[in-house]
């Protein structure tokens, strides 16, 4: 039996961080899509000296007191750690970690997507298209159809998204 400490990771994660972790560490993934039930969480932190979570994973006092005997590290893949029960952690001495700021600037683009797909009516369009609405309709143009709002020359808070010539 290896004497490696060991990592549950409640979802899978790619395979180059494994790589990585395996050269330190022995881990079992929770091969489901979906989260891993409260009870089978609490189940497995008991065998393991740490837990790679996920938001969706609560971690609460009562599977911290269960794990505590061996549980020394829950590194959160989330921006926050709301999902865990830092102050019971605390007093268990098992360290908690998170992955701030890892989200800025894809919550910028995400914005900056849906505030194009707002402006420019693309749900809706996409909608339109597949389902056949454009057939129903008898016509596939319109000059007043799904126009939506220009953005060109628009300002955005102070900065100027696109320039005039």
């Amino acid at each position: 039996m290896s004497k490696r400490p060991r990592v549950y990771i409640t979802r899978e994660i790619f395979s180059e961080a494994l790589e990585r972790l395996s050269s330190v560490y022995d881990y079992d993934v929770w091969d489901r899509y979906q989260p891993p039930p409260y009870e089978k969480l609490r189940e497995k932190l008991r065998e393991f000296d740490a837990v790679l979570s996920m938001v969706g994973d609560r971690i609460d006092c009562e599977i911290i007191k269960t794990a505590s005997h061996r549980l020394r590290i829950i590194a959160n893949m989330a921006v926050g750690y709301d999902n865990i029960d830092v102050r019971c952690a605390t007093q268990h001495g098992i360290y908690v970690t998170n992955t701030p700021d890892v989200l800025t600037e894809a919550t910028a683009d995400l914005a900056f997507a849906l505030l194009l797909a707002v402006a420019r009516r693309i749900v809706e369009g996409d909608h339109f298209v597949r389902w056949g609405e454009w057939w129903r309709s008898g016509t596939a143009f319109h000059p007043r159809m799904l126009l939506g709002v220009e953005l060109y020359g628009k300002t955005l808070g102070r900065l100027r998204l696109f320039r005039s010539s």
